[in-house]
């Protein structure tokens, strides 16, 4: 199925529960979010680029009785990010939680990354937060009402060596969510950024099969946190970086 028709398709779709928005939502830390977000009562539209994962990831969803819509999209292609807001809010009429989780690593030393690793690393870690966050504010503002929340990483407290540029994005990302929990404190609207340590993702099980994660967090661990800090507004000081080991 293409993304137009994915798009223009009509889910059923309730009017009960307030509504999330999630990116990079269909592997990892991004799935384990909208399924806990939505096992919380909450409508969720699931954001990726890839049509049959996000497909995937609602049928899962839905079938657990859950609202689902699909959306997909590219975070890196602002164009694309307006489309994706405006899709959300022609089916639920609200957004009351953005969480900006769309993102990628490259591990290797800064001398050996290329321009195009550096860019891709910068858009989609960045300015994909920027992009999707404006949008999102334009609606958020209009209600005075509203939570975002950014996913950076450890590497943005303590930056790591062969991963100087992924840090470097991490921290950008939560600067930025100190700034703006300032700036949209007076409309209403709650900002964190959550900074995972090491998570034991398939992705990670892949690159690294022979690394011990025994201590590692799950997905899961970083959902629940991302589910109490959009739910309840008595966690968490807003601007708060949250650091989770």
């Amino acid at each position: 199925m293409s993304p137009a028709a994915v798009r223009n398709r009509r889910p059923m779709v309730t009017t009960v529960g307030p509504v999330a928005l999630v990116t990079g939502a269909t592997q990892g830390i991004g799935r384990a979010i909208v399924v806990a977000l939505s096992e919380a009562g909450y409508r969720v539209a699931v954001l990726a680029r890839t049509v049959a994962d996000v497909s995937t990831v609602v049928g899962e969803i839905r079938h657990q009785g859950g609202t689902a819509l699909p959306v997909p999209a590219d975070v890196t292609d602002p164009g694309d990010v307006e489309r994706a807001l405006q899709t959300v809010l022609s089916e639920f009429s609200a957004l009351d939680v953005l969480v900006n989780n769309a993102g990628t690593g490259i591990r290797k030393p800064f001398q050996q990354m290329t321009l195009s690793e550096c860019d891709c690393l910068v858009d989609l870690n960045l300015k994909g937060v920027l992009y999707c966050t404006q949008a999102a504010l334009r609606h958020m503002g209009a209600r005075h009402h509203g939570c975002i929340i950014n996913i950076a990483s450890r590497a943005g407290c303590l930056p790591e060596p062969n991963l100087a540029v992924y840090s470097a994005t991490k921290a950008a990302v939560i600067a930025f969510s100190k700034a703006l929990a300032l700036e949209a404190r007076a409309l209403g609207i709650r900002v964190f950024a959550v900074c995972p340590g090491p998570v034991d993702t398939e992705r990670i099980r892949r690159l690294a099969p022979d690394v011990d994660r025994s201590s590692w967090l799950t997905p899961q661990d970083v959902a629940r946190a991302v589910v109490s800090l959009a739910s309840d507004p008595s966690r968490g000081t807003n601007g708060a970086v949250v650091e989770l080991y």
